[in-house]
């Protein structure tokens, strides 16, 4: 018997409501499992039956196992500007998607600010198990608000699915400064370009130190995901399912135990175009140092201005022919070619260990080249905001329970 069989023949009430606005409606059994649009928000959702939980509330997989996951599909809420969600999140505007998820950006009506809502894709939901999402969830609410990581503000579920509230940014990311030629990236004379390119990703490196620190791989590291504010301040987001490792053991992940979950995992949240070489033969616990070798790749990638390769595993082998052959739009200076030739190495035992080196090593070529030292401060910690620290607790405290009743399913 089907999932949506199932809940159709289930013992249900003759009310049920709106998972936005909570408008109540009735079903009957020729509307049941109908898609509608609610008369009074404009939401879209489906007809079905309503159960004793509350419509929205943090991280709720509590009744969907593994079985039910393609239903939700079938129960995709349609973000369009103007909804508001849950009474509090006015949606303004698209902002743009992935290969998993889509992100709008949202006003938060109560704290009048606004807010980056990320949700994954339909098509996602159907091929992904929920122990993904209750990873990325917890990945997400680990780290503390850091000037150089996207900071995520709280995770809901919306009609069972699970929607990040994140710091909405308002600058660009490196793929559209690269785009916008007289842009933000390459203005003024070259000296000047080539220290505000060094200075993107020294930060950026930061960013991927505080996380690695917190045993957190991004794995999906390239110049879209990295954001650059007006003022110049640089972001790290668009995590995904991150992977969690072992601090204490450098590149190796917790998830290893499972070599085919850790490969899934890293080849659904990551862009072949920036792959290292460990990550493209299919060698577990990569994660640190494919977080490394993306950060370089989007690095030479500015310089040049475009990116010449198709696979970015042998972006390494080619780079005497990016750097003799090719017309730069940045020239690269020695130094800075030395630094390319070390973090492109083949062999990972020659190149960078650590986001920590790679940030220094990245911080001596800006001294070596400009002349002058670099003044921006090591990131000061910012103390969490007392809601987000009941958000934090009261999500972990669900995302446990939900992990134990996976567990028992499984196990049962």
């Amino acid at each position: 018997m089907s999932s949506a069989t199932s809940i159709a023949q289930a013992k249900w009430a003759q009310v049920t409501s709106c998972p936005v606005c909570l408008a109540r409606y009735y079903l009957n059994r020729a509307n049941i499992g109908h898609r509608t649009v609610c008369q009074k928000c404009g939401a879209y959702f489906h007809l079905l039956p309503q159960s004793s939980e509350p419509a929205t509330q943090i991280i709720s997989f509590s009744d969907l196992g593994r079985e039910d996951m393609s239903l939700v599909g079938r129960l995709w809420l349609d973000l369009r500007p103007g909804l508001i969600v849950s009474r509090r999140y006015k949606v303004i505007r698209f902002l743009g998607r992935g290969g998993l998820s889509q992100i709008f950006q949202a006003l938060d009506i109560e704290e009048d600010r606004h807010l980056a809502l990320k949700l994954p894709l339909p098509a996602t939901l159907d091929r992904l198990p929920p122990q993904v999402f209750l990873q990325e969830a917890r990945a997400w609410l680990k780290p503390a608000r850091h000037p150089n990581l996207v900071t995520c503000e709280g995770v809901m579920t919306i009609m069972r699915q699970p929607v990040i509230f994140m710091e909405y940014i308002t600058g660009l990311n490196l793929d559209r400064l690269m785009d916008e030629g007289n842009g933000q990236l390459y203005q003024g004379r070259p000296g000047s370009i080539v220290a505000r390119l060094l200075d993107t990703f020294i930060q950026a490196a930061r960013g991927l130190k505080y996380a690695h620190q917190l045993g957190l791989n991004h794995l999906d590291i390239k110049p879209r995901n990295i954001l650059v504010e007006r003022g110049g301040r640089v972001l790290i987001g668009d995590y995904g399912p991150l992977n969690q490792v072992d601090p204490a053991a450098g590149a190796k992940t917790k998830a290893q135990a499972s070599d085919e979950t850790s490969l899934e995992t890293t080849r659904l949240v990551g862009t072949p175009q920036y792959f290292s070489p460990e990550v493209a033969l299919g060698r577990p616990g990569a994660g640190v140092g494919a977080d490394l070798w993306a950060l370089t790749l989007s690095a030479l990638e500015c310089f040049l201005g475009r990116r010449p390769w198709e696979m970015g595993s042998m972006a390494g082998r080619a780079l005497e022919h990016y750097l003799a052959e090719f017309q730069p739009r940045v020239m690269v200076p020695p130094p800075l070619a030395d630094f390319f030739r070390q973090a492109l190495a083949e062999k990972p035992e020659n190149r960078q260990p650590s986001a920590a080196e790679l940030e220094s090593d990245l911080t001596s070529v800006y001294k070596r080249i400009t002349k002058r030292p670099y003044l921006r401060p090591e990131a000061v910690m910012e103390p969490e905001r007392p809601e987000r620290m009941k958000m934090k607790a009261v999500a972990l405290a669900e995302l446990a329970r939900l992990e134990e009743q996976l567990k028992e399913r499984e196990n049962g």
